[in-house]
């Protein structure tokens, strides 16, 4: 799935933050989990995580864009949320909207 690697982040003891292309997953997956785009996976090629989403299982709005502020992972949905995400478990709490 390598090709669908929209962005990579690599934390300190090794395991990686992926952002999957929602647009190039898009009817290679489920609607779920297009919106379930962003993922923990450890040095061993594990996935811990996938990052939780609040809307309705059969609304297409998928992560876009995700960075690291000051150790804290930022994530931003199609519709113009902001979340910052848990890096334990992948759950989201929204910081804004932008609309």
């Amino acid at each position: 799935m390598n090709e669908y690697i929209q962005k990579m982040i690599k934390l300190e003891n090794g395991d990686r933050i992926i952002l999957y292309n929602s647009e190039k997953i898009k009817g290679k997956v489920s609607v779920e989990e297009q919106n379930r785009n962003i993922c923990r996976i450890d040095k061993d090629d594990n996935v811990l995580w996938r990052i939780k989403s609040y809307v309705h299982e059969n609304w297409g709005i998928p992560f876009i864009k995700m960075k690291l502020r000051d150790k804290r992972l930022i994530a931003f949905n199609w519709a113009g949320g902001e979340y910052e995400v848990n890096l334990n478990d992948g759950s989201i709490k929204l910081i804004r909207e932008h609309r």
